[in-house]
């Protein structure tokens, strides 16, 4: 394999271990009774359309490296407790509440915990 195929494949086996972290957006609240996509919300400028990201299985990162962290044996890896969180899945909504194709986004963070627990990083696809 050559180097550049090396390191393509070693980036791409990485980024299952790289947890979808939630932006640090002011805007982003727990889904509620009154969903917002039911309340006439309209957008201010014509050229713009409102969509709703749901994300799901929200946790703080902290939690899933402290798996990590236990399952390895690993006490050299440093879990400082932070209000970062990630999460597994999202998708967007349009403004009516449907679904906007294509959005579906799932972390392959969650693709890589198997691969991980069975310790053979050679097992995890390229």
């Amino acid at each position: 394999m050559a180097d550049w195929q090396t390191l393509l494949s070693c980036w791409h086996k990485l980024e299952h271990y790289t947890p979808a972290e939630l932006p640090k957006d002011k805007s982003i609240k727990q889904l509620q009774e009154k969903l917002p996509w039911n309340l006439p919300f309209t957008s201010k400028d014509e050229k713009k359309t409102i969509v709703y990201t749901i994300y799901f299985d929200v946790h703080p990162l902290s939690t899933a490296l402290e798996f990590v962290r236990e399952y390895f044996q690993d006490e050299s890896l440093v879990v400082e407790v932070n209000k970062s969180l990630m999460y597994y899945a999202s998708l967007k909504l349009n403004e009516q509440g449907r679904y906007i194709q294509n959005s579906l986004g799932i972390s392959a963070y969650s693709g890589g915990y198997p691969f991980s627990i069975s310790g053979d990083i050679r097992s995890v696809p390229s």
